[in-house]
């Protein structure tokens, strides 16, 4: 019994972790070698919990990019305030990554 109940909790656990799968979001400068300006993390996930389950199908995976965009663009409105190491970005453009895709947004900004 005691062998069956650990075999059982590997199993939800190893299902738990590879059905997981987040979106995370920064931004970066529009130069020739990118720097990173700011790092908002893990904006969105989806296959959190015991039986939960994602595909990059989901939408909070579908909507990475443009979640992060909206991410950006509240962060030039707000006056580009917390930037990593008070890196003044000038020309600044979003990058979002994880589990299901990555890139490069379409829009530019710059920060005063």
């Amino acid at each position: 019994m005691k062998y069956l109940l650990c075999t059982l909790a590997l199993f939800i656990s190893i299902v738990t972790v590879y059905s997981r799968k987040q979106c995370e979001c920064e931004i970066r400068t529009d130069t020739t070698i990118p720097v990173k300006v700011k790092d908002f993390g893990v904006i969105d996930q989806c296959g959190v919990g015991l039986f939960s389950t994602c595909s990059c199908t989901n939408k909070a995976m579908t909507e990475c990019g443009t979640n992060c965009e909206k991410k950006v663009q509240e962060w030039v409105k707000s006056g580009c305030h917390g930037g990593i190491l008070g890196i003044k970005p000038g020309t600044i453009m979003s990058y979002h990554h994880g589990d299901c895709q990555k890139g490069y947004g379409s829009q530019r900004y710059t920060c005063p």
